[in-house]
């Protein structure tokens, strides 16, 4: 005998689990969301804690993980200028550029020479 009701009991009971399933999943969802917004409440307290410190005292470990967190930042900055400035004299020079840059070869130059002229006198 095929027991109709039995079916829908199973069915409606397996309605029921999902509901739950799927109210649990958007629970754990929302928790996962509030704990995001808590750790990023979190992040930035300690960011205005670090401001804070700035601003009044620092232990010389903050000011080296402070100061090293600038440089990565500046040298990232000076890597992109090294790469800016590289990119221009692939392409064009302006004539100021190219003095500069001749200038600055010719000072290398001259140290090299007399270097190597303070080394003859030094032989002789």
């Amino acid at each position: 005998r095929f027991d109709y009701a039995a079916c829908i009991d199973r069915i409606d009971y397996a309605a029921c689990i999902d509901r739950n399933y799927y109210a649990a999943s958007i629970d754990r969802i929302d928790y996962a969301a509030s704990t995001d917004r808590i750790d990023y409440a979190a992040s930035i307290d300690h960011i205005d804690y670090a401001a804070n410190i700035d601003s009044t005292d620092l232990t010389s470990i903050d000011r080296i993980d402070y100061t090293a967190c600038i440089d990565r930042n500046y040298y990232a900055a000076s890597i992109d200028r090294i790469d800016y400035a590289a990119s221009i004299d692939r392409t064009v020079l302006t004539s100021i550029d190219r003095i500069d840059y001749a200038a600055s070869i010719d000072r290398i130059d001259y140290a090299a020479s007399t270097d190597r002229i303070d080394y003859a006198v030094c032989i002789d």
